[in-house]
């Protein structure tokens, strides 16, 4: 997909338009379902799911998805009628330049409307991951990635916004993956037929669930706020590299995303297994099987993490040639995204092993500790990167992520303290 967006649209101003547009749905899908609903629902579900009352179960989510539905309905309306305030807040750096501020806000009028969708498949990607069905959630990125290749093709050179086939592709993408995933739901019993008939939850039902619905909210906003200020730092990086000029906003682009790839199949994997695994009652209620799942998930995390680091430090040149450099993507452009990639490298093993630490806060109920942790980091990338981009420009903004990602992790390995105690 990133090769498709480094050809067709290079490290520019097509491309910076559409990272800053597509940044708003998943900025808030983030922090309302797929990151706070979601790991806030899915240890109370897999309590339901996992203690045989699958009904039940059922039922619970039913009243979750139309809770879910509502909140997301009224957040995306409010974020279309103040679309422009909105853009301004995420990249005041292009406030001058209206041409370019109204081509991204008219994107993200499109993009925005991916953020219902993706969150809702998120929630039934939850309940998969929870009966222990992976491999259908773990998917959906691959349809996603398609289209906008796909898209991709449809890019012409006369196009005013070039990037706009893109930002159509986007909700186009969330209703295939929504189908996708609703499939499988089925597929394995998740839900039935009267899971859509809204008619019969009643308002019965509703006191039944009061207990579990007041401890899954009691958990999500702590998380919110948490995912709020974790997405607000990521989007710090943008924020001010709207200050440094066209490009700048692309080259931390194509570099994060060469480090996403061993945070997600490392990371990111290793995290969702052991919340789901944690998450199981027989697991949760013991706390040395707690310890010894989360040491497992460590070593696993650093037995890959620093050869990914190593490599990408040492053969970044290469690799941002390899993959990036043709088509509108040239020489100034690998150069440059080569250096972010150099500076966010650096961070790759603490990132990594951040999300285990999340796990095991996340599935004991501990959110706010994560909101603590996450305002810590925020407090220090922007410190860091105000100080540092003077000197090393964009590289600054990616080597400040770095150093608060070690900080971060610094500050959670009280996790690792807290479970050594209960060993011994």
């Amino acid at each position: 997909r990133d090769i498709f967006f480094a050809y067709f649209l290079g490290a520019g101003i097509h491309s910076d338009i559409f990272f800053i547009a597509s940044k708003i749905p998943n900025l808030f899908r983030r922090i309302t379902a797929e990151g706070a609903f979601t790991s806030s629902f899915l240890p109370v579900y897999s309590g339901l799911l996992n203690g045989k009352n699958s009904k039940i179960a059922e039922e619970f989510s039913k009243l979750i998805f139309v809770i879910l539905l509502i909140l997301l309905t009224i957040l995306t309306i409010i974020l279309e009628i103040f679309m422009n305030e909105l853009i301004l807040l995420i990249a005041p750096g292009f406030q001058e330049n209206q041409e370019l501020l109204n081509q991204i806000i008219i994107l993200s009028r499109f993009t925005i409307l991916f953020l219902p969708i993706i969150s809702i498949v998120a929630l039934f990607g939850a309940m998969l991951n929870a009966s222990g069905k992976f491999a259908p959630f773990a998917f959906t990125p691959i349809i996603l990635n398609v289209c906008l290749v796909i898209a991709c093709l449809f890019i012409a050179k006369n196009m005013t916004i070039k990037s706009f086939p893109l930002a159509i592709a986007l909700p186009v993408s969330g209703i295939i993956q929504l189908l996708f995933i609703l499939f499988f739901s089925f597929k394995y019993k998740l839900i039935s037929k009267d899971f859509f008939n809204f008619l019969k939850l009643k308002k019965r039902k509703l006191l039944k669930f009061s207990k579990l619905l007041n401890v899954t909210m009691k958990r999500f906003f702590p998380a919110m706020l948490s995912g709020g200020i974790f997405q607000i730092n990521i989007l710090v990086d943008t924020l001010l590299a709207s200050f440094l000029g066209v490009g700048a906003v692309s080259f931390l682009y194509y570099a994060d995303r060469l480090v996403q790839l061993p945070l997600g199949v490392i990371g990111v994997a290793l995290g969702t297994a052991l919340i789901s695994s944690l998450s199981r009652p027989e697991i949760l209620k013991n706390k040395i099987k707690t310890a010894i799942q989360f040491e497992q998930s460590l070593k696993i995390c650093v037995y890959f993490s620093i050869p990914a680091m190593l490599a990408l430090l040492f053969f970044s040149e290469i690799i941002v040639n390899a993959l990036f450099k043709r088509g509108n993507f040239g020489s100034y452009e690998s150069e440059q995204t080569t250096f972010a990639l150099i500076c966010y490298s650096l961070g790759i093993p603490f990132l990594i092993m951040t999300k285990s630490c999340q796990a095991v806060f996340l599935a004991s109920g501990k959110t706010y500790r994560i909101m603590l942790i996450s305002l810590f980091q925020l407090i220090a990338n922007i410190i860091l990167s105000l100080i540092l981009m003077k000197h090393l420009f964009h590289g600054g903004i990616a080597l400040a992520t770095s150093i608060s990602t070690f900080l971060e992790f610094r500050d959670k390995d009280k996790c690792q303290t807290m479970l050594t105690k209960t060993i011994m």
